[in-house]
């Protein structure tokens, strides 16, 4: 059943032709550093949908991004989907884009794995400090 499908490759070819003045941002170190930085985002992504799963569902918090805040608290399964599936698809495309604009690009994948990383960090730290604010003093 999968060998229907074909495999699409996320890595730029000399022979594409694509931005050839671009020497620097197709370095052998850049493609893996981009992809690095694309790996980052896509996981830090399913941690934060993860993360605000248990803060939503055990908890009682609300989703903290204000425009995915209103589809969170209306049906949880569109919510899911934008988040799981749209989200990592549109990193994604950020990550093709390196062939047009690779600073663009570039700057743009950084800015994803920087603002997820950092709404993973404030996630964890509203979990802990709900936590040991539930715990019985003297435990």
């Amino acid at each position: 059943m999968l060998d229907k499908f074909p495999l699409v490759s996320l890595e730029w070819t000399a022979r594409s032709g694509h931005n050839p003045g671009e020497p620097a941002a197709h370095s052998p170190q850049g493609p893996s550093l981009m992809r690095l930085v694309l790996f980052l985002a896509v996981v830090a992504n399913s941690l934060d949908l993860f993360l605000t799963s248990l803060g939503i569902h055990w908890f009682g918090n609300r989703e903290g991004n204000p425009l995915l805040a209103p589809v969170a608290s209306q049906s949880w399964p569109a919510f899911v989907l934008l988040k799981g599936v749209l989200v990592p698809l549109l990193i994604v495309r950020l990550y093709r884009y390196r062939r047009e604009t690779p600073m663009l690009a570039t700057a743009g994948m950084g800015l994803v794995t920087i603002a997820l990383t950092v709404a993973l960090g404030q996630w964890l730290g509203w979990i802990a400090g709900v936590l040991a604010m539930s715990r019985q003093p003297g435990f």
